[in-house]
């Protein structure tokens, strides 16, 4: 299969369960199947298509912090990437977030939390030099505590480096 027909097909989480796959008219597809970051094949409990859309559900509650892909008639590994699933209720009652966020300073140590719902992995970057990963907690929040903040951030400047679909 030529690059120029498998970069047009796309696929979208559209709810913790539902995936949109979209194909160009010209594809047959006669295989789906969902694998996760290890490789390891999901079940899929229903597929629905038409000429140019498969939707797909799963029994597993897909995690907006894995990755998955849909392998397609054994040969395209296409990624599956945030899709309307932010828009959802479901999305807004699990990641709602109403506790302090940004830095909170303390002479020992400084605290830094960034609310990433959708992220697989956030890094806090000081001074385009020191790179600490950052830890989940819950609700799409991410935190590092920094100590001997004095040495570390005086007059140094801080942004995160964050990981969504792409690798």
């Amino acid at each position: 299969m030529n690059k120029s027909k498998t970069s047009s097909i796309s696929a979208y989480l559209e709810s913790y369960n539902t995936i949109h796959l979209h194909i160009p008219e010209y594809y047959k597809v006669d295989s789906v199947c969902l694998i996760d970051n290890d490789d390891i094949t999901l079940s899929i409990n229903n597929k629905l298509s038409n000429e140019k859309l498969i939707v797909i559900e799963t029994s597993k509650v897909l995690s907006l912090r894995e990755e998955y892909y849909l392998k397609i008639n054994n040969e395209i590994k296409c990624l599956v990437c945030i899709g309307n699933i932010t828009t959802t209720n479901q999305f807004d009652e699990l990641n709602y977030f109403d506790d302090l966020l940004g830095y909170k300073y303390h002479k020992e140590f400084v605290t830094f939390r960034l609310w990433a719902p959708v992220s697989k992995v956030v890094y806090l970057i000081i001074n385009d030099n020191d790179k600490y990963l950052m830890n989940y907690l819950d609700k799409g929040v991410y935190e590092i505590t920094v100590d001997n903040p004095n040495e570390l951030l005086d007059g140094l400047s801080y942004h995160y480096l964050i990981k969504n679909d792409s690798e």
